[in-house]
C-alpha cells in the first residue's frame, strides 16, 4: 500500500515530512524494508499515531515500549560502564586522566548513538510491518 502526500497532509504533516516523504517514499509501497531503509526520515509516532488503526496503534505501542526498554538499558548500561571506567582508573597525572575520560566518553556516546539508531529502526520497521495489516 502506498500513502499519498494528501493523506499526509490531510493528517496534518508539516512541509519538511512532506519534502521527506516526496524524497523518499512517493510511489512506493510502505513496507517494513522501505520504512527500515529511511528510518531517520520520519517520525514514526507520529505516522503511526494518524495511519494506523486502533489495532495498528496498539501493537505499534507495544513494539514502541519494548523497543524503548532496550533503549534505556542500553544506555543504562553504557552509563555504567563509563563510570566504572573513570571511577575505577587511577591516573599517573590530569593529562592521562583527560585522555582516558574523553576517550571512555566517546566510547560511552558512540553506544548511545547505537542505541538511539537501534530504537529508531525498531519503531520505522514496526510502523512498516502494521501499516499494510493496519491502514486507518
Amino acid at each position: 500500500m502506498k500513502i499519498d502526500p494528501e493523506t499526509l497532509q490531510e493528517c496534518g504533516a508539516c512541509q519538511e515530512d512532506m519534502d521527506s516523504f516526496m524524497k523518499h517514499a512517493h510511489g512506493h509501497d510502505i513496507t517494513a524494508e522501505l520504512t527500515t531503509r529511511h528510518a531517520d526520515k520520519f517520525d514514526w509516532d507520529w505516522a503511526a499515531s494518524r495511519l494506523l488503526n486502533r489495532e495498528g496503534k496498539a501493537e505499534y505501542a507495544r513494539v514502541r515500549r519494548e523497543a524503548h526498554a532496550e533503549h534505556n538499558a542500553a544506555i543504562e548500561q553504557s552509563h555504567a560502564a563509563f563510570h566504572g571506567a573513570v571511577q575505577g582508573r587511577k591516573p599517573s597525572g590530569w593529562g592521562s586522566f583527560a585522555k582516558d575520560h574523553a576517550a571512555f566518553a566517546k566510547a560511552a556516546a558512540e553506544s548511545r548513538g547505537a542505541a538511539k539508531t537501534n530504537l529508531i529502526r525498531r519503531k520505522a520497521e514496526a510502523f512498516g510491518h502494521l501499516y499494510e495489516r493496519h491502514k486507518a
